[in-house]
């Protein structure tokens, strides 16, 4: 209720919750269940239409496709989709380029019924996350062929979504995993190139 009444008329969008399956995303009254998970998108989206009719409420908010499957089906059992304007799926799938982001979209659409959100994807430079294996230290070039690829399979999906951001726009410069598509210092990568000419829609 706070956060909607402050920013009502400023925030268009609000994201329900990120990520709830996994463990270090579960506290407080999120325990990481599918019922609880839509026990509380149902109470915000109540909240945040009563206070601002014409807010987008983003739900979902699942993570590693192949990890979340029995996740996001469940949850749109119990009734998830009356309680989102957008389905909001994160993607990353670094070496499997076997599984077609597309396709996933496309039934991340069919599940919920509800405009797809792609509200993370993304690729490091340098040092990979621990969690990415194999984990080699990925180059500029590696980043900009996987948003080359990635976001034209998506675009060019027989189901599109309807927002794709990238995870982050510049480097901390506190941190070793650099998801820019600029350094610290706002020095391009060759990924922001690649962005540029997908926001612009060039070839």
């Amino acid at each position: 209720t706070v956060v909607a009444t402050k920013f009502k008329g400023v925030v268009s969008a609000y994201e329900i919750w990120n990520e709830p399956d996994l463990p270090e995303y579960q506290f407080g009254y999120m325990d990481g269940t599918p019922e609880h998970y839509v026990d509380m998108l149902r109470e915000a989206y109540n909240i945040i239409k009563s206070i601002d009719p014409t807010a987008i409420v983003v739900g979902g908010a699942i993570g590693d496709p192949l990890r979340n499957e029995d996740f996001a089906i469940r949850i749109f059992e119990l009734g998830a989709a009356d309680y989102m304007d957008v389905h909001s799926v994160h993607l990353y799938r670094y070496d499997n380029w076997s599984f077609n982001y597309g396709d996933f979209i496309r039934w991340a659409k069919e599940l919920s019924g509800k405009p797809i959100w792609v509200t993370e994807t993304g690729e490091v430079t340098g040092k990979a996350p621990a969690w990415i294996q194999p984990a080699p230290d990925r180059t500029e070039e590696m980043q900009a062929e996987y948003m080359r690829r990635r976001f034209n399979e998506m675009i060019n999906s027989e189901v599109k979504p309807d927002v794709i951001l990238w995870y982050l726009f510049y480097d901390w410069e506190d941190v070793e995993e650099k998801w820019g598509v600029v350094t610290s210092d706002y020095t391009p990568k060759l990924a922001y190139y690649e962005f540029k000419k997908f926001a612009l829609g060039q070839p």
